[in-house]
């Protein structure tokens, strides 16, 4: 089956993969098919494992990897010029006939496999985006300390369990201040009266305080070695920009944005996204820049 397979080929391809009701995504294939330069292959990643066959050989002469979609010709590793995903997961929805125990060996085997896809294709195409510390960016006080690493000065910030120190950060800022649980889930909000009465329990567990956002915002969308501002006004310096590109190269995000707000104390970075806005692919000038830099022009 794996030879048979291996024999059938198709043209240089893009490769997506990712849900279809990813708005940026499907905006981006549509405008990749479109443009008629390089065939768009979707992967639904809901599909995968049991709809999309992987053969992924390492050390073995004469072999190469490959996937295979419902319907499609196999999509050999060699012939894929670039990929475009927001991330990815395993769909357990794809083994509910299976006990707990086959569930668990089931999902961690096809993300492992889904890891090594894409650090294996990443060496030869550009991955927008491969995501290989994806920590950093998963949560606020790692994303905060890393922008601030890369030379950005960022929002003052404290995860603390000690509530002294916490009601000494709030006077500091003079209340303005919002705050969220440590871990990536929580949404911020601001501090209210009965919340300085609730600090105590810090000692229970830490959490993550924050000044409040202050001032415009710009995005800094970086695609490839491109960067486009939005809105298009008051743009933040060009040494910023660059700063910007230089950080999203870091991480190996190809297509990203690096959030920007001009407050009293100057440009501050108050995140890092690691893809687009859909809004960035109803552009044609971004639209057509990212197409061009998936299929490798």
């Amino acid at each position: 089956m794996v030879l048979a397979l291996a024999e059938k080929r198709v043209a240089m391809a893009v490769l997506f993969f990712g849900s279809a009701s990813h708005p940026g995504l499907d905006l981006l294939f549509r405008r990749v098919r479109d443009r008629g330069r390089q065939p768009a292959v979707f992967a639904i990643q809901e599909r995968f494992p049991r709809d999309i066959a992987l053969c992924l050989p390492l050390g073995i002469e004469e072999a190469g990897g490959f996937l295979a979609l419902p319907g499609e010709e196999p999509l050999d590793f060699e012939q894929i010029r670039g990929v475009c995903m927001d991330g990815f997961f395993v769909d357990e929805g794809r083994f509910q006939d299976l006990d707990p125990s086959d569930l668990e060996y089931a999902q961690t085997e096809s993300w492992a496999a889904l890891i090594a896809l894409f650090a294996t294709l990443s060496r030869t195409s550009v991955v927008a985006n491969h995501l290989a510390r994806l920590t950093l960016v998963s949560f606020r006080l790692a994303e905060l300390s890393w922008l601030a690493g890369q030379g950005f000065a960022v929002p003052r910030a404290l995860a603390t369990s000690s509530p002294k120190d916490a009601r000494e950060f709030i006077e500091a800022l003079d209340g303005r201040v919002v705050f969220k649980g440590v871990s990536g889930g929580a949404v911020f909000r601001p501090m209210q009266e009965d919340d300085f009465a609730r600090l105590d329990a810090l000692r229970h567990a830490p959490a993550h305080f924050e000044e409040a956002p202050d001032g415009e915002t710009r995005r800094c969308v970086v695609i490839g070695e491109r960067v486009f501002v939005l809105p298009g006004h008051d743009a933040p310096p060009e040494e910023l920009q660059e700063r910007c590109k230089a950080a999203c190269r870091a991480q190996d995000i190809w297509m990203g944005e690096v959030v920007l707000r001009q407050s009293p104390r100057g440009w501050l970075a108050s995140g890092l996204r690691t893809f687009p806005g859909a809004d960035c692919f109803v552009d044609d000038e971004m639209g057509d820049a990212a197409a061009a830099l998936l299929e490798g022009a």
